[in-house]
């Protein structure tokens, strides 16, 4: 049986952000670090490659995306949902804002209260 200090292997926060924002030559190094440095990777986040890729390998398919990614404006958006969380009065009834600090985290939707039943199945009612 091994022994010895822990050793991080795989980190993921919010779904698909190492595969579809972190460039490929970047994965491995962004996997092996701690939240901590996340703010070194917002870059990625803020202008995605695959903003990019998507209107060259499908052109006319995403008109709106590749205006946006031609007009060089960061996606705040993306940042807010993936990064920091989204402020308290944006979307109504949704605050799981945590700061200022950039980091890959999965956040709590604090503006829900808790439920004396809760469903097992989450928030899907069937």
């Amino acid at each position: 049986m091994p022994s010895g200090p822990y050793r991080q292997v795989s980190r993921l926060g919010n779904p698909l952000v190492n595969e579809g924002l972190i460039p490929l030559g970047k994965k491995d190094f962004w996997n092996s670090q701690p939240p901590m440095y996340d703010t070194d990777f917002a870059s990625y986040v803020a202008h995605p490659e695959l903003a990019q890729l998507l209107p060259a390998l499908y052109p006319g398919v995403f008109p709106h995306l590749a205006a946006l990614d031609k007009s060089g404006k960061a996606r705040a958006d993306l940042e807010a949902i993936l990064l920091t969380g989204i402020p308290a009065g944006l979307i109504k009834g949704f605050q799981n804002h945590t700061g200022s600090v950039l980091a890959d985290m999965l956040r709590l939707n604090t503006a829900i209260k808790p439920s004396r039943k809760p469903n097992i199945l989450g928030v899907h009612r069937w």
